[in-house]
């Protein structure tokens, strides 16, 4: 039983973050003003309309994510250097850092959204410099568009040469999808009970990842 945990832990702990990154991102834009916590594209889309139409007051909006987000992955960054060969204890810091932001976030009254956005922001960046592989396969948990075009890629891959680690890849790549989206509706429907905090979502899947991390490596 303890060998089989550990066997599936990863697996599990990469849906989970998927599922946490889901949340976030519906968070940000159901309660704190349709700004994206992963998606900078989009935040960068709106940050160009706004300056050509001359909203600069609005544009503030968008360019704090995008700066925190950047700032989340320099830190990430940092701490798997510093930690060298102990990846453990990277990945711990990291969750351990995006559960401590996360959970502050909900005490942010809506005049400070701003604030709040660049600090899940800063979380999601953290989340996708940290997480950013696994098994070998180059992927995401805090976005969905490079997952998309793997999950195509390879599924265009094992059309034309039947080789079945390319349905393995692509498999995981559509669950992978499947299980941010499902951290998108988790996320809209705690934002309707609970408001403010239903950011503590995320936290507490993080929490679970936390246990998974140790789980693993124990």
């Amino acid at each position: 039983m303890k060998d089989a945990i550990k066997k599936t832990a990863p697996l599990l702990l990469w849906l989970l973050l998927a599922v946490s990154g889901g949340c976030m991102d519906a968070y940000s834009y159901l309660f704190r003003e349709q700004v994206f916590a992963n998606a900078q594209t989009g935040n960068i889309l709106l940050l160009g309309v706004n300056l050509s139409t001359g909203n600069f007051s609005v544009c503030f909006r968008y360019a704090c994510p995008i700066l925190a987000f950047v700032l989340g992955i320099m830190a990430a960054y940092l701490i798997c250097r510093c930690a060298g060969k102990h990846l453990r204890m990277a990945k711990l810091l990291t969750v351990g850092g995006e559960i401590l932001v996360l959970f502050a976030v909900a005490f942010m009254p809506q005049h400070l959204n701003v604030v709040a956005n660049a600090m899940i922001s800063l979380a999601c960046g953290m989340q996708l410099e940290c997480f950013s592989e696994f098994m070998g396969r180059r992927a995401a948990t805090t976005m969905c568009i490079g997952n998309l075009r793997s999950m195509v890629h390879n599924s265009m891959d094992f059309a034309f040469g039947k080789d079945k680690e390319h349905l393995k890849n692509a498999a995981f790549f559509a669950i992978s999808i499947l299980f941010f989206a499902l951290g998108a509706i988790i996320g809209n429907l705690f934002v309707k009970g609970f408001g403010a905090y239903a950011i503590w979502g995320s936290c507490l899947i993080l929490l679970s990842c936390l246990g998974l991390i140790c789980v693993r490596t124990a």
